[in-house]
């Protein structure tokens, strides 16, 4: 059975902000056709739906999917029993925490020292969720090494500004590494080719900048968390479903996030990041809490 012919039924993909459209993932592969022909080992940020179908059309290529949520990757553990003929998919729980990248610790998947021998061709990055911030840009700094020269990265959600930021860090970082191609198709992809292999270069302006800019970020956005009040939100969070972002998926995943931070926090209670602080910040000053949250959903998932 083909890619095509279960598309329609069970493996149809999200046309919305919060995953990978479906002409977002019929260019993805367009382009792993192109450049790699087949791969060896693919590397999957954000896994669902998605990582099935690379199952499906790349069957001779092992492909490691990761995921943060335990009920989503058991959702998609549960459809590639079902659906998925060979055993080329690898599903892995990975927790997000805070990490040391550089000077800096950003929130993203936990890192997994064993992938350290292991020589990849592609990276597909569509997680973590937007509000880890900087977790997609951390995603690369992991497997940097890992990923052979010819071997590629594509970037979901390049429509965003925050994406655009995300992959002229990368290009200071690794200068002169990657060769960038967009692909102006559903939510639009970065596909960066490694030329070479190249020192990281930690004390770029560029990254520089986005650290004072992060902490801030964090430190809002855990105020934010701490106090928040459900009924004290619903009537400002009414008003983004005028802008296409579900009420539904925002009271799912504002738990999510509130676990998301108190068990990073736990996890590392030792970190330099400020906790409970309330600084002036990126978002301005005078603010209420519920307007900064409101104002997060906008700028992370419509991209403002």
């Amino acid at each position: 059975m083909t890619m095509q012919q279960l598309a329609p039924n069970n493996l149809d993909l999200d046309s919305s902000s919060w995953s990978i459209s479906e002409e977002s993932f019929l260019a993805l592969v367009a382009v792993i056709q192109a450049k790699l022909g087949i791969p060896q080992t693919l590397i999957e940020f954000g896994s669902g739906n998605s990582s099935i179908r690379l199952a499906l059309e790349f069957p001779q290529t092992q492909i490691r999917s990761i995921e943060s949520d335990p009920v989503s990757l058991e959702s998609t553990a549960l459809l590639a029993q079902s659906l998925l003929p060979g055993q080329n998919l690898s599903l892995q729980h990975r927790p997000l925490r805070f990490q040391a990248y550089g000077p800096t610790e950003i929130l993203s998947y936990a890192q997994d020292r064993s992938w350290e021998s292991l020589q990849i061709d592609c990276v597909i990055i569509d997680g973590p969720p937007f509000y880890t911030l900087r977790g997609r840009e951390a995603c690369l700094y992991q497997l940097y090494n890992q990923l052979v020269v010819g071997g590629i990265v594509i970037l979901d959600d390049y429509q965003r500004r925050d994406e655009q930021n995300m992959v002229r860090r990368w290009q200071a970082v690794y200068p002169d590494s990657f060769e960038l191609e967009v692909i102006a198709k559903g939510h639009r992809l970065a596909v960066l080719r490694k030329v070479k292999a190249v020192s990281p270069h930690w004390q770029a302006q560029v990254l520089q900048e986005a650290i004072q800019t992060t902490q801030h970020r964090y430190q809002r956005l855990q105020f934010i968390l701490q106090n928040y009040q459900p009924e004290k939100v619903l009537k400002p969070l009414l008003a983004l479903e005028k802008l296409g972002i579900s009420l539904a998926s925002i009271s799912r995943v504002l738990p999510t996030m509130r676990q998301t931070y108190t068990e990073a926090n736990a996890a590392q209670s030792s970190s330099s990041l400020p906790r409970a602080a309330r600084p002036l910040g990126l978002w301005g000053q005078g603010q209420a809490w519920w307007e900064l949250l409101v104002l997060l959903f906008v700028k992370g998932i419509l991209g403002f």
